[in-house]
């Protein structure tokens, strides 16, 4: 009778146990987002993330990191609820990027000073997001090694040249994600053609960058948290202006790496990066070039960051550019901007 009643439970609890989803355990969200509690350093120069007492684009913060003697280097308007960054705001300076032997800062070294919450890196990692994708969405395939969300920074520690002015460009309200085929490539390429630009003609450049839209997963808002913080937008763009003659242009670059999904941009098309020589900084069927007035009318975020964009004529390259590049040619270096978020896994 006992061996009768232990076989039953046995062949109970076999049956149950092949019915049952263990439901890994997601990152949570953590603190709500602090501005300034830690204060880095590198060769005794400080480098502060401080929150001001100005807004914008309605009601976000505004924030800047600062360095000693109150010099601002980057000017970031943030969504604090959602954690999502709107704009940020900088200049490259060609002719100190030229001078200066850029040393590049490893993400993964200034992890533990500087995260805001300290816990976003594991919103990073794929394990969460096949979790995430899986449970909360319905999707457990799209995520897999060449297919996840990366760190994508908006100002790019590369667009500086001395060491302690790169370290403020991995706070994370510089950060937005992004997928890894964008961040590597596509964003990439726009990135690099902007700073070679700055240095081959010696030239100083207001840059701005920032995020517009949000990615939907079969109709669902994609969020990198469970709690609805952190949005994949479905678009990125960046712009700059020359500020010895007034002249700028604007990318703009689609956060989906599926070819099936493209969608129109906002603003812009090949014709204007052709016109313009900056043919090879595209991705066919990805990226594309807009005049500042055309990207200040389309994307609300863009027009709160330059004020100046509407009338600005369109900043031409001296020479002609190779075309656009395909995806299955583009090849680029990672700038140090992109981690994979991988050394936590």
């Amino acid at each position: 009778m006992e061996f009768l009643i232990f076989f039953i439970f046995n062949t109970f609890t076999i049956s149950m146990s092949a019915n049952i989803k263990i439901i890994p355990k997601l990152c949570k969200a953590g603190d709500p987002f602090i501005s300034d509690h830690r204060e880095p350093t590198i060769h005794g120069v400080l480098s502060a993330l401080v929150k001001t007492n100005k807004k914008c684009l309605s009601n976000y913060s505004l924030l800047k990191v600062k360095r000693n003697r109150g010099i601002f280097d980057l000017e970031i308007c943030y969504d604090e609820v959602s954690l999502k960054t709107i704009y940020v705001k900088f200049e490259i300076d060609g002719i100190s990027l030229k001078q200066f032997v850029t040393v590049i800062i490893p993400p993964v070294a200034t992890r533990s000073i500087n995260l805001y919450p300290e816990n976003i890196p594991c919103f990073y990692t794929k394990d969460h997001q096949a979790a995430l994708f899986g449970y909360i969405y319905k999707d457990e395939d799209t995520i897999n090694d060449s297919t996840f969300l990366t760190e994508g920074y908006l100002a790019s520690n590369a667009d500086f040249s001395e060491d302690y002015k790169q370290l403020g460009t991995f706070f994370y309200a510089n950060i937005t994600p992004q997928w890894k085929f964008i961040n590597q490539q596509v964003w990439a390429l726009i990135e690099s053609a902007i700073r070679f630009y700055a240095m081959d003609n010696d030239k100083k450049l207001e840059a701005y960058a920032g995020t517009h839209g949000q990615t939907l997963v079969d109709g669902q808002p994609l969020f990198l948290t469970v709690d609805g913080r952190l949005p994949v937008a479905t678009w990125l763009w960046k712009a700059v202006v020359d500020q010895s003659t007034g002249a700028g242009i604007a990318f703009i670059c689609s956060n989906n790496p599926s070819e099936s999904l493209m969608a129109s941009p906002p603003c812009g098309d090949l014709d204007i990066c052709l016109e313009s020589h900056w043919g090879d900084a595209m991705v066919a069927g990805w990226s594309f070039c807009c005049t500042l007035q055309q990207l200040v009318e389309t994307v609300p975020e863009a027009a709160a960051a330059i004020v100046d964009g509407a009338g600005a004529k369109l900043l031409n390259r001296l020479t002609p550019a190779p075309p656009p590049t395909s995806p299955d040619s583009s090849t680029t270096t990672n700038d140090g901007d992109d981690d994979e978020a991988e050394a936590d896994d």
